[in-house]
């Protein structure tokens, strides 16, 4: 088919375009815009069917781009067999993570994107404080700081209590020959 919907003529000396519209080839491209085909070997599938599996690798090739994109993964040039394997089965795991999250907001009547929910949660972040004592020894204190409003909106619709997030305490006691008092 020829997808040229118009004759272009340009006069140089009169610095004039004069264009013509070819009816007949742009009413066949006119029938065509907006419409897809969608076509299976599977003579079992109803047109419905065909359709929401269609959608939904649309949406895996979608959260796939979104979590390699964000990680950096991409692309990715694995030469040993255990590491490819290792790359499709976290890949994976994420993309089923993300679509869980994803499933469970819209449930609940929140339609918003995933990379709207990660711009807004990647705000809410771990803090390490790192505490000397006076003999020696160090604290590590790793505490999530306090969710804004929309976050806690988020956490609530997912089940999660932000109040109870893991905190981590580690003492690094040091060896008694070199202790000494600041």
């Amino acid at each position: 088919m020829n997808t040229l919907c118009y004759t272009i003529v340009a006069d140089v000396k009169k610095k004039l375009l004069n264009y013509t519209t070819k009816d007949d080839v742009r009413s066949e491209a006119d029938n065509l815009c907006g419409g897809y085909v969608l076509r299976t070997n599977n003579i079992n599938l109803d047109k419905d069917t065909i359709w929401q599996t269609y959608i939904s690798l649309t949406t895996a090739e979608n959260g796939f781009r979104i979590l390699k994109g964000n990680l950096g993964l991409r692309p990715n040039f694995h030469q040993v067999e255990g590491r490819v394997d290792g790359h499709v089965f976290i890949t994976v795991l994420a993309y089923q993570l993300l679509r869980h999250i994803t499933a469970k907001l819209e449930h609940e009547g929140d339609t918003r994107s995933w990379e709207t929910i990660r711009r807004i949660l990647k705000t809410h972040a771990y803090t390490t404080m790192i505490l000397p004592e006076i003999a020696g020894d160090v604290h590590r204190i790793r505490k999530a700081g306090n969710p804004d409003e929309a976050q806690k909106a988020i956490y609530s619709t997912l089940g999660v209590n932000w109040k109870k997030l893991p905190t981590w305490h580690v003492n690094i006691p040091v060896k008694n020959e070199k202790k000494q008092v600041l």
